[in-house]
């Protein structure tokens, strides 16, 4: 489900994912933009984050570095973090491989 909202002038996209973490991209925002739209281990993605660019990669054959953007609630401003996915099959190209 995502749900769309107008927060002082900028229009922000929340993705609602598992158990109801909020992951996803603030659109035209311009302070953190993720290509692939949250932890999506299986697209290789590019995350934009005050004009920083973090490419997802490969740390090594089953380990996937995937970069995404996320709203600290307390703070109410977008963030960046890493996360370490171990891949089923193997790592390639920055995603896990199907």
């Amino acid at each position: 489900m995502t749900i769309f909202l107008l927060v002082l002038g900028i229009f922000v996209s929340y993705a609602y994912h598992d158990r109801n973490t909020i992951t996803g991209a603030a659109i035209a925002s311009g302070s953190c933009v993720d290509s692939d739209n949250g932890i999506t281990s299986d697209v290789a993605g590019i995350v934009d984050y005050d004009g920083e660019k973090y490419y997802d990669s490969c740390l090594d054959k089953n380990m996937l570095n995937e970069y995404r953007c996320f709203l600290n609630f307390t703070t109410g401003v977008w963030s960046m973090e890493p996360r370490k996915i171990v891949c089923p099959l193997r790592c390639l190209n920055g995603a896990c491989a199907k």
